[in-house]
């Protein structure tokens, strides 16, 4: 007779509220399927679960693999305060006892924010599945950045049921080592009532920042803004680039200050008429460096002046823009 014996991925779950540094709010998973007291505190390889009542506090940077925290819960699961915590994985919501279902969706407590402090994603490529974590309410008041291994590796948002956003920062998301591409996903870093610290957000790109998805565009369905709470800002900076891998409703684009510096440039790989991530708005110097329109595809400045510090790239010379295009603005 053969005996069959199952391995379970080791993790670490939560024994009580505490913080993140001591040993003992830590029961670890073996092989064998049982719980153990940690004999130290999660870092970058190791998976967590903040269980239902429970709440974390840093008191250094931390690390850890995935994050998993009980999904509607009504106290604040992590606050990294003035620290960090690197995250080499992703992040979801779960319901039952540990390791539990991941859940997505639903309201929560509309008034509470699940995640405080400074989040950055770290490590290697990788698809963040927003479907598994995020709510309907986005109560998330937290600073998030991408601080990746090097610069080829990529971060992908993506949401397989086409319905999430990824969250309501209330913060700063700040592109520095890496490429985020968000794919069939909502982005918000701003939301409306009924969230709380819901003041204007602002995106930094010292990287790329590469947006995709039929019909989807930066306020519907990207980086989001809303009639009533705008993005303040999205900054892109040396050597940074915005690219449109697809079509994009322009009508809604949010009013946002888009700021280039340096060589910080504009990518259009489909066909479309461009909002306002062309054009000089508020307070933003909308003058991007190089402007590229791939090939066979037309870009529409729709009636817009448009000036550029640097080339026009028509990438295999069939790439067209219509409209008036001022080159080697000072």
């Amino acid at each position: 007779m053969t005996k069959v014996i199952q391995i379970v991925q080791p993790f670490y779950k939560t024994r009580a509220s505490g913080n993140w540094s001591d040993p003992t709010i830590w029961l670890l998973r073996r092989n064998d399927g049982m719980f153990y007291p940690a004999p130290s505190v999660p870092d970058s390889t190791d998976s967590v679960y903040i269980e239902q009542g429970h709440s974390i506090a840093l008191t250094a940077n931390q690390n850890c693999y995935n994050l998993n925290f009980y999904k509607d819960d009504a106290v604040t699961k992590v606050n990294t305060g003035a620290f960090t915590l690197g995250i080499y994985g992703t992040i979801r919501r779960y319901l039952g006892v540990a390791p539990g279902l991941y859940s997505g969706g639903g309201a929560g407590a509309t008034t509470l924010q699940w995640l405080l402090g400074n989040f950055s994603f770290k490590g290697l490529t990788r698809t963040f599945d927003i479907s598994q974590w995020i709510s309907a309410y986005n109560l998330f008041g937290f600073n998030m950045s991408l601080d990746l291994t090097d610069n080829n590796q990529i971060l992908t948002v993506y949401d397989p049921t086409g319905g999430n956003q990824a969250s309501s920062f209330g913060g700063a998301f700040t592109i520095n080592i890496g490429t985020l591409l968000i794919d069939s996903a909502q982005f918000r870093i701003s939301q409306t009532s009924p969230q709380i610290a819901n003041t204007d957000g602002t995106i930094v790109v010292n990287k790329n920042l590469k947006l995709t998805g039929t019909g989807l565009s930066l306020s519907g369905s990207k980086i989001k803004r809303t009639a009533s709470t705008n993005i303040a800002s999205i900054t892109f900076n040396d050597g940074s680039l915005l690219e449109f891998m697809a079509a994009f409703t322009v009508s809604i684009i949010g009013a946002a200050s888009f700021i280039y510096n340096g060589t910080a440039s504009v990518k259009y790989d489909a066909s479309m008429t461009c909002g306002n991530e062309l054009v000089n708005n508020g307070s933003g110097t909308a003058i991007p460096y190089d402007l590229t329109v791939a090939n066979g595809q037309v870009l529409n400045l729709g009636g817009k002046t448009v000036n550029i510090r640097g080339i026009l790239n028509r990438d295999g010379s069939t790439g067209t823009v219509i409209g008036t295009l001022n080159q080697n603005h000072p």
